[in-house]
């Protein structure tokens, strides 16, 4: 009898995970009647976007000690380390043995880490019997359902019963058409490519003031930069900073709590879910405003920063609060009426992932520094920017009237929530009705098992996706936690329904 086949479709954080729990769930299961196909053009394995070989600087937004691909051992990449005197030295932050709370490490060497534990899944593969086959290839097609007929780079064809789409980030949105002009960077990373070109005297446009703008500014500044920089960004909202956070547990704010409000009205909506974090931040004495309110406009950003930095040398409560809302926010999401996510999405999602994702205090260090120089701007009420050919620069408009002027603009909006004709494998799986696409982006998939739904809403447990393609159904899929635990999720469901149906065939 044959082996099973499964393709997986990306080799990035994600597929690192879910391949990880495929094997101990089969471990565990004790089956191993399946060959891998990993389908992954780039030079490096396990790393993806997020990861891969680029600037120092550039850190992983946890602390060192909760950064981990592992669902249940969130300090495995800081013992994983510990071994490593040599990497250690690389770190940007320096590490305080009684603060690992101040630890934070670069991307690149995280990247190390999921290539060590990509090789040590692989060598497990290979004592449980099971075969992995690496196609550097680029899939841009499925032609077929049960069994699939894939298409990879020069029309070549592989069949397979089982699809696992691990596809990473989206291009960024090009919200203001500026991709065929002359010094617009639409997707920024590697940010050490990327950045090459630039005069550092010349004045850079940075659409956006999230992570991936802080990223640009403070890689930019470290490598020399002298011309202005400026954040554009629609809200008036400015990053926070990570104070030290414990542990904590929701009392109120808690899935039972989220469960029980749903059967008693028959639905959970956005207003429901506030009364309930409010009773929680009033327990630890914090007022829920300032949370979901953009930051005061007569503010200049040294003032909103030095303001953080202050907070920050202490326990922000309201900080571990948010980071324990971890436990549930994906059934919270999931549970919310469309109409609320609808509300969450135009008014307050800015400014929750602003709040759950604080800078570490080290970065905020640095912007304040550029700001006092007169060197780092930020902008708001972004209403469009246009590439003005006679002056060869690019002219920024606000809702207050400015017009600013640009050498270059930088696009850090991150991934495109909607799947567009360029990410090419996705667009053609719904054109072709084999799935669809999430109302809030993403595919559609089914919230237990990630199973893919075709057009007609139907459920098809042979082909399954984690990390951002699942981005309106899931609502971390940055979050290498998350992904992690939903990984696991997957691996075991896909594990004891191939078992199922290898009994049943």
């Amino acid at each position: 009898m044959s082996k099973i086949k499964i393709a997986i479709i990306g080799c990035g954080a994600a597929s690192v995970a879910f391949i990880r729990s495929l094997i101990d769930e089969s471990k565990f299961n004790n089956f191993n009647h399946y060959k891998l196909t990993i389908f992954e053009p780039a030079l490096d394995l396990g790393v993806g976007l997020a990861y891969q070989d680029d600037l120092s600087n550039l850190i992983i937004n946890r602390p060192l000690q909760t950064s981990s691909v592992h669902c249940s051992n969130l300090n495995e990449f800081y013992y994983w380390l510990k071994e490593k005197p040599n990497i250690l030295k690389n770190m940007v932050v320096e590490s305080n043995e009684h603060d690992d709370q101040r630890s934070y490490i670069s991307r690149k060497i995280f990247g190390h880490y999921l290539k060590d534990i990509f090789e040590m899944t692989l060598s497990e593969a290979s004592s449980c019997n099971i075969e992995v086959e690496i196609v550097r290839k680029k899939v841009t097609k499925i032609h077929s359902i049960n069994p699939f007929i894939i298409e990879a780079a020069k029309k070549e064809i592989f069949i397979t019963n089982y699809v696992v789409l691990c596809t990473g980030n989206n291009e960024p949105a090009d919200i203001y058409g500026l991709v065929d002009t002359p010094r617009y960077i639409n997707s920024p990373y590697p940010l050490e490519l990327r950045v090459q070109p630039i005069d550092f005297k010349q004045n850079i446009g940075i659409i956006g003031n999230s992570l991936t703008a802080i990223d640009i500014a403070i890689s930019l500044y470290i490598l020399g930069h002298t011309g202005i920089i400026n954040m554009l960004s629609r809200r008036h909202v400015h990053p926070r900073v990570r104070g030290k956070i414990s542990d904590h547990n929701l009392e109120f704010f808690t899935l039972n709590s989220i469960i029980a409000t749903k059967i008693q009205k028959g639905k959970f909506s956005l207003r429901d879910a506030l009364r309930l974090l409010r009773k929680e931040l009033q327990k630890i004495g914090f007022s829920w405003k300032p949370l979901l309110v953009e930051n005061d406009k007569q503010k200049h950003l040294t003032q909103i920063l030095k303001e953080e930095i202050e907070a920050a040398k202490t326990e922000r409560k309201w900080q571990t609060l948010l980071s324990s809302t971890n436990q549930l926010i994906e059934e919270c999401w999931y549970a919310l009426d469309n109409k609320s996510k609808s509300i969450f999405m135009k008014y307050y999602q800015r400014i929750w992932i602003n709040n759950r994702s604080p800078i570490p205090l080290k970065n905020a260090e640095i912007l304040l520094e550029m700001a006092e120089n007169n060197l780092l701007y930020s902008t708001a009420g972004l209403q469009d920017i246009k590439y003005i050919n006679k002056l060869d620069k690019y002219t920024a408009s606000s809702k207050s009237g400015q017009q600013l002027e640009f050498d270059w603009i930088i696009n850090a909006t991150g991934p495109s929530r909607h799947i567009e004709p360029k990410n090419t494998l996705l667009y053609n799986l719904i054109e072709d009705g084999y799935g669809r696409e999430n109302s809030f982006g993403g595919l559609e998939v089914d919230f237990e098992t990630s199973s893919l739904l075709n057009k007609a809403g139907e459920i098809n447990p042979h082909i399954r996706a984690i990390g951002h393609n699942t981005i309106g159904v899931h609502f971390y899929t940055s979050s290498l936690e998350m992904i992690a635990k939903r990984a696991k999720k997957i691996s075991k469901n896909l594990i004891e329904f191939m078992i199922k149906e290898a009994l049943d065939g």
